[in-house]
């Protein structure tokens, strides 16, 4: 009897530092103190092999810190454990998407959204895995539908790219006066109305919003000097001017 109580009162420990492992990471992990989290979550799971929110939350931990192959590794894991973690397979669906699996991306998104409809991020990032693929009007859709469940200025940006790229140029303008809208310091906007009214060959206000975006953020002057959708703007006195004011401070 009293092996018994000794063997139950051993594993109950053994559970509580599992626990108190869990909810170490956690606390980490949510301070973004991604490399430390790692390192409780597998002690963690070394204590508890079959937890699977120690897999996802490790995956993403070593997700953000550009690690790929580790973060694929624990979100198959996680998968193994629960093969219906929505979470896992969104963030296994974003990481082939940065890793250039476009196609991969597109089925663990579709198959979150099949399983949630309204899971708002699955749609923007299935938008801009459509994007990568080159399916504009799709991108579109995914963005629209993202923007339906949660409206926030990202996506009406990101929307508006596809737009450019579809050469809706009326409607890429909406879109990135909505971003304005929402954060009148989203400097990309400002650039990308630039690029906008310099494909439309309006120069005074590819000139107007091209100023707005430098005054308004750091931008990358090698990525400016190559980016065709200046090219009408390139020659102009305004463009000339402001390379000359602003590159190189």
């Amino acid at each position: 009897m009293k092996k018994i109580i000794g063997f139950l009162l051993l594993f109950h420990s053994v559970l509580l530092c599992g626990e108190s492992l869990k909810e170490t990471a956690h606390a980490l992990f949510l301070n973004q103190r991604y490399q430390e989290a790692i390192q409780y979550y597998t002690e963690a799971l070394k204590q508890n092999p079959k937890l699977a929110e120690g897999y996802l939350y490790r995956g993403i931990s070593y997700h953000e810190l550009g690690l790929f192959k580790e973060a694929l590794s624990d979100y198959q894991k996680t998968l193994e454990l629960e093969k219906n973690n929505l979470e896992a397979l969104l963030y296994r669906g974003i990481l082939y998407q940065a890793t250039g699996e476009y196609q991969k991306s597109e089925a663990d998104l579709s198959r979150v959204i099949e399983t949630k409809p309204t899971h708002a991020e699955a749609y923007f990032y299935l938008g801009k895995t459509h994007f990568f693929l080159e399916k504009f009007d799709l991108a579109v859709k995914s963005y629209s539908k993202a923007i339906f469940l949660n409206p926030r200025a990202e996506i009406y940006f990101y929307r508006g790219i596809a737009y450019t790229s579809s050469k809706d140029y009326e409607k890429a303008l909406k879109d990135y006066f909505t971003v304005l809208e929402i954060d009148e310091n989203y400097f990309f906007a400002y650039y990308n109305l630039a690029c906008v009214y310099s494909l439309k060959k309006e120069q005074e206000k590819a000139c107007f919003f091209f100023r707005q975006a430098v005054k308004t953020g750091v931008l990358e002057w090698n990525e400016i000097e190559k980016d065709t959708d200046l090219e009408n703007f390139r020659e102009s006195f305004c463009y000339q001017q402001v390379m000359k004011q602003y590159k190189g401070k």
